[in-house]
């Protein structure tokens, strides 16, 4: 077994797994947690890269499913997003191949092509004392080029399964020595989308194949199709009421109509930016237009989806990673397991077109363990999709709810309490007042009126009913918890309203000018 004497001293990046203890996970007799990677059985060389690329202690999935994989065994991995599920998928890969021969010996097949790639990245990191080869085999790259390395001889192919079938065909990818197949976001690679192309890989697959299954969701007509590939396969599913990413804050605006999404967005705009964020529509001509729209209006966003050259999307993924572009409006196609660990905030432009869907988008943000937010845009006619996800993933009444906060005439309106410290800092403290004609947070009126005047409380009287307050702070931002309602702001009244705006100013470190939207 490997001692810790390979432990080397911190260098390169951190990176501290979400602290998932307390996950409750269903799984299989004889699984039990290894508490660190030295007491996994791992090559000496393996930790070693292992612990350069950051990583200090297994996250709660790599504790229970590592082992069954090294030891041969055909497992069924869930796991929330953004808990080390790529990592766990790259440390077994590493650990079962013999670098020794130059033949294939195991295959990762996932939905994306950008999936596909960070899969391949990651096993060539934590291999990289091992002398690992492993290449993306993805549509739209050079097929000469897939054809170049598979001669030269790779150890592990991560690929899409269209290019992978096709290289196979051309007999240049060689599955006789193939022992190890990942499907990775195993419930998408399954679904009518992509279940034949992977059972025409399968077939050319040797008939003594370890099998493994690896997503954030697997529903269950998923889980009673694997009895046709795997072979009495250890299970480790996190039960469902544990699947709302703990780390993530989520909220809707009730945006009534389809033409009041575009406006509210505009306003978020400079909070998107607080570092990274994503918003995801559901169609790639939605995408397009969003973009173009947002463009019109002198704000920098890109945006990714399937129809664009892969030349492209990887440029628009390197800008992205880098840091280059802030804000990235996307298809589903970004939606799975994609890790760019600065993005804080994902909007659900569209509510997504399925329950499994609304955990992978919002499992864009908080990544490994950092502060996250989700907020949805909803219709009037999208009221039964949310409630659905509410009640799917037990939503309502604990963490990860949707949050609501009372004015003090009872109307609900959407609040966001403010993030920990650990959220990057704003470059600007500011404070936006925006009107509202509110009802109740779902369903209810959220018609803003542009303020074209600048507001100083101390100077101005005005008459101000059921405003919603949106703050931005440099410990965070936050849909304030203060419903103001002036019923007229005179003597004792305007001082008392005065003093519960100071008290607010003060929990949240704000600057008392108020900033009207322009």
């Amino acid at each position: 077994m490997a001692g810790t004497s390979v432990v080397p001293p911190n260098r390169g990046r951190r990176n501290t797994m979400v602290d998932d203890e307390k996950l409750v996970f269903e799984t299989s007799r004889g699984v039990e947690p290894i508490m660190s990677f030295d007491q996994m059985g791992i090559k000496d060389d393996l930790l070693r890269g292992i612990y350069q690329h950051g990583f200090e202690k297994p996250s709660a999935i790599q504790q229970r499913a590592v082992r069954p994989i090294i030891e041969g065994r055909d497992v069924i991995a869930q796991a929330q997003s953004g808990t080390g599920k790529t990592s766990m998928i790259a440390l077994t890969v590493c650990q079962i191949v013999d670098t020794s021969s130059r033949e294939v010996q195991a295959l990762i097949l996932s939905p994306t092509r950008e999936l596909a790639a960070q899969t391949e990245k990651q096993i060539l990191a934590i291999g990289d004392f091992i002398s690992i080869q492993a290449h993306a085999c993805i549509g739209g790259k050079s097929v000469g080029e897939d054809i170049r390395k598979l001669e030269n001889g790779v150890h592990v192919v991560s690929g899409t399964p269209g290019r992978v079938c096709d290289m196979i065909k051309r007999r240049t990818l060689r599955t006789r020595a193939i022992k190890l197949l990942i499907l990775d976001e195993s419930d998408e690679m399954l679904s009518r989308g992509f279940k034949d192309q992977i059972y025409d890989v399968y077939r050319y697959l040797p008939p003594e194949l370890q099998v493994c299954l690896v997503s954030a969701t697997l529903p269950n007509e998923i889980l009673e199709m694997t009895s046709k590939f795997m072979t009495d396969p250890v299970r480790i599913l996190v039960k469902r009421d544990e699947l709302t990413l703990e780390g993530i804050k989520q909220f809707f605006v009730a945006v009534e109509r389809e033409n009041w999404k575009f406006d509210t967005l505009c306003d978020l705009y400079d909070t998107l930016t607080i570092t990274q964020a994503v918003i995801f529509c559901n169609t790639k001509r939605k995408v397009d237009w969003l973009t173009e729209k947002m463009r019109e209006n002198n704000f920098t966003v890109s945006a990714m989806h399937g129809d664009m050259p892969q030349k492209e999307r990887d440029a628009i993924m390197e800008e992205f990673r880098s840091g280059v572009t802030r804000v990235l409006i996307t298809t589903d196609v970004w939606a799975r397991g994609l890790d760019v660990q600065q993005v804080s905030l994902v909007i659900n432009y569209d509510l997504p077109n399925n329950r499994e869907l609304y955990i992978h988008r919002i499992g864009r943000s908080g990544r490994f363990g950092r502060k996250g937010v989700a907020i949805n845009f909803v219709k009037t006619d999208d009221i039964k999709i949310l409630r659905d996800i509410e009640q799917y993933y037990t939503l309502g009444g604990h963490q990860g709810s949707h949050k609501k906060v009372k004015f003090s005439d009872g109307n609900d309106a959407l609040c966001m309490s403010n993030l920990d410290n650990d959220v990057p800092k704003l470059h600007q403290s500011k404070t936006c007042v925006k009107e509202f004609e509110t009802g109740q947070a779902l369903g209810g009126h959220m018609r803003r009126h542009r303020l074209k005047y600048t507001l100083n409380l101390t100077e101005k009287e005005r008459l101000w009913k059921q405003r919603q307050v949106v703050t931005k702070t440099e410990s965070g931002f936050v849909f304030a918890a203060v419903g103001l309602q002036w019923l007229k702001a005179e003597g004792d009244k305007r001082h008392e309203v005065k003093s519960e705006l100071v008290l607010a100013a003060k929990e949240w470190r704000l600057s008392l000018t108020f900033v009207m939207l322009q």
